[in-house]
């Protein structure tokens, strides 16, 4: 799937797109032909949010139920990371979204990498304590 978005990614830098500008795609396709995951990060695997096109709150339905997983997925010893990039080309992509086999009617509203990380955090960094005003 990393292949068809960058493939996309190719296309938009040759028609100019601007968002081809705005996001420097080009080093994108220069990191992916140097054997570098720019899109998905080499994450073992991807969960996808999709919900009926017609269904009028689904980017918020879709976006809480990926954030309460990216909030417990810690817990189980999972690292995640929005996969912005993804969702992009999905949406855009028409090839891609039906090599994610979602169901007719249906449109991706998120995705999250997923998979172990390479590093452990066992505590937070010191922080200054807030200052909060009750009024």
């Amino acid at each position: 799937m990393t292949e068809q978005v960058v493939d996309m990614i190719r296309d938009m830098i040759k028609q100019n797109h601007p968002m081809a500008t705005n996001y420097r795609f080009s080093r994108m396709v220069t990191a992916w032909e140097s054997g570098i995951n720019p899109i998905l990060r080499g994450a073992p695997a991807l969960i996808v949010a999709h919900a009926p096109k017609n269904y009028a709150i689904a980017p918020i339905d879709c976006t809480i139920a990926l954030t309460f997983l990216d909030l417990a997925a810690p817990m189980h010893g999972l690292g995640t990371c929005w996969a912005g990039f993804f969702m992009i080309a999905a949406a855009m992509c028409k090839p891609l979204e039906q090599a994610l086999g979602l169901p007719q009617g249906h449109a991706i509203q998120g995705a999250l990498m997923a998979g172990y990380p390479k590093y452990q955090y066992y505590s937070l960094p010191p922080r200054d304590e807030p200052k909060i005003a009750w009024l």
